[in-house]
């Protein structure tokens, strides 16, 4: 009744073995691999909206940039529209400019072509 007892003992303990095995990895599972695998998964959507947010400041850094660049452009056209006007024309009371009119045709071309150019160059991105 020995010889049963402890084939029987033996039994029940290696179904206990086998029955723990899965348990363990379960509790391993549960308890460390995906509590491990949520914190790296939530570290690296955190790395990427800052990622996101570095990428869209220096969109608007850029295009700012852009913006003041083509005002000065834009400004620099103008300015030179009216030096060309005072340079080939004559200055009236009231600040207005009296020119032929082919001088006024050639500054607004000038003016057009350099608008144009500002454009082109710093207008879209």
């Amino acid at each position: 009744m020995d010889i049963e007892m402890n084939g029987t003992a033996k039994a029940i303990r290696l179904l206990a073995v086998v029955a723990a095995i899965p348990a363990v990895a379960v509790t391993y599972y549960f308890g460390v691999a995906l509590p491990a695998y949520n914190d790296a998964k939530l570290e690296l959507e955190r790395q990427q909206r800052v990622e996101e947010r570095k990428k869209t400041e220096q969109m608007a850094k850029d295009a700012a940039a852009r913006k003041e660049l083509l005002d000065a452009c834009l400004r620099k056209s103008t300015d030179d529209y009216f030096s060309y006007l005072r340079l080939n024309g004559t200055e009236l009371k009231g600040g207005k400019i009296s020119t032929p009119q082919y001088v006024a045709a050639a500054a607004d071309k000038r003016r057009s072509d350099d608008r144009d150019a500002c454009l082109r160059q710093f207008g879209a991105p």
